[in-house]
C-alpha cells in the first residue's frame, strides 16, 4: 500500500468517527430532553400528539392531587349490642364487625358525595368510609345502578372534602398512560401504573349497556370503586373489574369511563336510580348472521322480542334487521341498545328495519327499562 492511499484511508476513518460521536451526542440530548419533562419532551420522543402530557420519571404530583379524594369503602354487618346508627365508629368496632365487602370510592363533590362500585353494597347493613387520614365515618346510599355497576353514597361533613377534576369526555386513547388508585386486599391506599389497552370494550355475560376502558394497570380485589387517573391527576374513570383465570392472562382490568360516570351520577342524585328507554328486544351484530347480509353488512338482527313489550306491540319480529333509529344509522347491536337506553320512556322513536329484503319504518313508543332485563333469545334460521 502506497503512502498516499494509507493517508486517505486514515482521513476517512477520522471523518466516520467524528460523525458517530456527533450523532451519539444528539441522541443523548434527545433522551435527556424526553425524560427531563421539558417543553421539548414530546418532540424528542417523536410523539404524534403534541398535546399529550410530557413523559416524566415521577407521577408524584398527579398522585398528590388525586389520592386525598380516594377513600376505602367497607360494608359490614354490625354485631348485636352495637349501635348501628353511630356515625363515627371506633376502629375497634369496625374490626369487630362482620365485614361483607371491602373496596374503594372517589369523592366527587365537596359536600360528601362518593362514587363507588354497586356490587360492593350487596347485602350491606352498614357502609363505612375510611379517609386517607384514618378517620372512619358512616355513609348512606343515595342511589344505585345495576347496569353500569355504579353507586352513589354520601357522608356528612362539616368541612369541604377534596374532589377530583373530571377529564374531558372521550379523552382517552389506546396507549395513554394511566394510574389506578385504590385499597387492594385492604393493605392501604396503593397506586399502580399502566396504559389504556382498549376503549369501548364490551364483555360477554354482563349488561349490554356497559362500556369499559381496558387497562393493564394491576387491579386486585379492593380496587373496585377506586379512581383511574391521568398522570396529571384528573379522573378518567372508576375501576370496576379484573379479568382473571387460574394460570391465565394477567394485566387485564376494566374501568368505567368518566363520561358514563358523568351521565349516571346526576340521575342517581335526583332519582336514586337511572331511568332508561326500553324496546324490549335482544339483538346481535349483523356480522354474526351472514345469512342476513343484504346491501349492507352493518345493523342489528333481532333475536328475541319481549312479549307485550314496546317492540312486540309495534310489530317488530325476530329476524328483523334494525338499520336506523330516528334516521341515525345502526352499525352495532351494542350501540343500538345504548342509544335506546339514553332516550326517555314514553318517547316515540322511528325504527328503520329490513324484513325479507324490504324496508319498513315503524313508530315505537318506548317503555322504561326494567332493573333486571331478560329477553328470551330464539334460534334464527
Amino acid at each position: 500500500m502506497n503512502r498516499a492511499l494509507y493517508f486517505a484511508l486514515c482521513c476517512l476513518a477520522g471523518v466516520l468517527f467524528a460523525v458517530v460521536v456527533s450523532n451519539r451526542g444528539q441522541l443523548q440530548t434527545r433522551i435527556s430532553q424526553a425524560f427531563s419533562g421539558g417543553s421539548e419532551a414530546s418532540d424528542a420522543l417523536g410523539s404524534p400528539n403534541p398535546s399529550a402530557e410530557n413523559l416524566s420519571l415521577s407521577f408524584a404530583s398527579g398522585i398528590k392531587i388525586a389520592s386525598p379524594s380516594v377513600v376505602s369503602v367497607y360494608t359490614v354487618q354490625i354485631p348485636r349490642g352495637q349501635n348501628n346508627n353511630q356515625s363515627s365508629p371506633t376502629s375497634d368496632q369496625l374490626r369487630s364487625s362482620v365485614q361483607a365487602n371491602q373496596g374503594s370510592g372517589v369523592i366527587i363533590d365537596s359536600t360528601g358525595l362518593i362514587v363507588t362500585s354497586n356490587h360492593l353494597l350487596e347485602a350491606a347493613e352498614s357502609i363505612f368510609i375510611a379517609f386517607a387520614s384514618g378517620q372512619v365515618v358512616k355513609a348512606a346510599v343515595i342511589g344505585r345502578d345495576l347496569e353500569t355497576d355504579l353507586a352513589l353514597i354520601k357522608v356528612e361533613t362539616d368541612i369541604p372534602l377534596p374532589t377530583l377534576e373530571l377529564a374531558e369526555t372521550g379523552s382517552m386513547q389506546v396507549g395513554d398512560l394511566v394510574l389506578a388508585i385504590g385499597n387492594p386486599y385492604g393493605v392501604g391506599q396503593t397506586v399502580t401504573l399502566g396504559i389504556v389497552s382498549a376503549v369501548r370494550r364490551r364483555l360477554a355475560g354482563v349488561s349490554a349497556l356497559q362500556n369499559f376502558v381496558q387497562i393493564d394497570a394491576a387491579i386486585n380485589p379492593g380496587n373496585s370503586g377506586g379512581a383511574l387517573i391521568s398522570p396529571s391527576g384528573k379522573l378518567l374513570g372508576i375501576n370496576t373489574a379484573v379479568f382473571s383465570r387460574q394460570n391465565g392472562a394477567q394485566g387485564i382490568g376494566f374501568s368505567i369511563p368518566a363520561d358514563v360516570v358523568n351521565w349516571i351520577v346526576p340521575q342517581l342524585l335526583n332519582d336514586g336510580r337511572v331511568i332508561r328507554g326500553w324496546l324490549g328486544i335482544a339483538v346481535d351484530d349483523l356480522i354474526d348472521h351472514p345469512q342476513y347480509f343484504g346491501a349492507s353488512t352493518s345493523g342489528a338482527v333481532v333475536v328475541g322480542v319481549s312479549e307485550n313489550g314496546p317492540a312486540h306491540m309495534a310489530g317488530i319480529r325476530v329476524g328483523d334487521m334494525i338499520v336506523s333509529v330516528d334516521d341515525r344509522d345502526v352499525h352495532r347491536a351494542g350501540n343500538l341498545l345504548t342509544d335506546i337506553a339514553g332516550a326517555s320512556p314514553n318517547q316515540t322513536v322511528k325504527i328503520g328495519l329490513q324484513r325479507d329484503r324490504q324496508d319498513f319504518l315503524i313508530d315505537v313508543v318506548l317503555g322504561e327499562r326494567p332493573a333486571q332485563v331478560s329477553v328470551q333469545r330464539e334460534q334464527l334460521q
